[in-house]
């Protein structure tokens, strides 16, 4: 029983592998989607926030990608206006960039961002009933980070 002007803190309750958790769904639930670039037309112009409703992302975000380096139409500012060719070489550049080579025994951690190798006992195979290519179906694994107790996932294929 709790009582009155009393409050239990949350963090005091968890134990430090629940917080940890708890942050990665945080992280997983606000992580980037997938942009479908081929809504974008090399030949058009668009503006900040026509570049915003096209991928379904915020305008502060497509700010931010010209901090980055997304190079507008020489002579604009606010709103910004983008040529489709450089937009859509932008984001390519930034798909490959954040692309990385797992091993045979590694995941990817959303927590560290890095590829990972799983905590002995935690992974396991979760079979999805999916067909893909040459007849084979398609499973996730699943596991825990050896270095922040984070979810670790990958896809894999099984006969």
């Amino acid at each position: 029983m709790i009582q009155a002007g009393l409050r239990s803190e949350p963090s005091r309750c968890m134990s430090m592998t629940q917080q940890k958790v708890g942050h990665c769904q945080a992280i997983i639930k606000n992580m980037r989607h997938n942009l479908d670039l081929r809504k974008i037309k090399k030949r058009s112009s668009y503006t900040t926030k026509e570049v915003g409703n096209l991928l379904h992302v915020h305008e502060g975000t497509v700010l931010r990608w010209v901090r980055e380096g997304l190079r507008p139409v020489e002579g604009t500012s606010h709103p910004f206006y983008f040529n489709g060719d450089e937009l859509l070489a932008f984001l390519k550049e930034r798909q490959t960039q954040q692309r990385c080579t797992l091993g045979p025994d590694e995941f990817y951690c959303v927590c560290c961002k890095k590829p990972r190798k799983g905590m002995s006992g935690s992974v396991k195979m979760i079979k999805t009933g999916k067909k893909i290519r040459g007849g084979k179906l398609l499973g996730r694994i699943t596991g825990t980070c050896e270095e922040c107790e984070g979810p670790l996932n990958r896809w894999a294929s099984y006969v």
